[in-house]
């Protein structure tokens, strides 16, 4: 739950608020379904937020609505790059 806390005081001292969804972490059931996310999808419409990776995380379904928000919001965005040298741990493949 502080990870929610945290998520919305974030949001409250930029004057935002969140997309709709809940903030809690996802159960073992939601975890081990693949339907998960396309359920909030249903449930939320196009923009929601969900708890992936142990993080709170808003989701936006759609290439259309991907590029609006990449192109509104290109200023205000980082990009962010997984660690992935667990996984290829020779390095032959380049992170960007």
């Amino acid at each position: 739950m502080l990870g929610a806390t945290r998520a919305n005081l974030r949001a409250l001292a930029r004057g935002r608020r969140l997309a709709p969804g809940s903030l809690r972490p996802p159960t073992a059931a939601e975890l081990g379904d693949e339907r998960h996310l396309l359920k909030r999808f249903e449930r939320h419409g196009p923009v929601f937020k969900a708890w992936l990776g142990g993080k709170v995380t808003t989701c936006l379904i759609g290439i259309p609505l991907g590029h609006r928000f990449l192109a509104e919001c290109e200023d205000c965005i980082e990009a962010a790059t997984p660690d992935l040298k667990p996984v290829f741990p020779q390095g032959f493949l380049r992170q960007m």
